[in-house]
């Protein structure tokens, strides 16, 4: 799952005191952790991503992982949700989902 938070340094240091660990963190031009991933197991993160301008805090998306995501894609577009066509981007595959009223 992921966040927009308004301070990822102090949401990071939150998760650290409820006993997760940060995996790994991108920083922005200025130095400053812009994204921070919280393991929770080897293959599960809690994202924390600094919250823009026009930005909502809260959440932000939720991933699932799939042996065959260009299958996933198709079922669920069977099911009527809508889907961007899956693409790699930080070295993995994924598609944004979206569940609009009504569906």
């Amino acid at each position: 799952m992921a966040f927009r938070v308004d301070d990822v340094v102090r949401a990071r240091d939150f998760y650290k005191r409820l006993g997760f660990e940060q995996a790994f963190e991108y920083k922005d031009a200025n130095g400053k952790t812009s994204v921070s991933y919280m393991k929770i197991n080897d293959r599960q993160f809690i994202e924390l991503y600094l919250r823009g301008a026009s930005d909502v805090v809260g959440f932000m998306h939720v991933c699932f992982e799939a042996d065959d995501i260009d299958s996933m894609w198709k079922e669920y577009q069977n099911r009527g949700i809508e889907a961007s066509v899956p693409k790699k981007a930080r070295g993995i595959c994924y598609s944004r989902y979206t569940i609009r009223k009504g569906n």
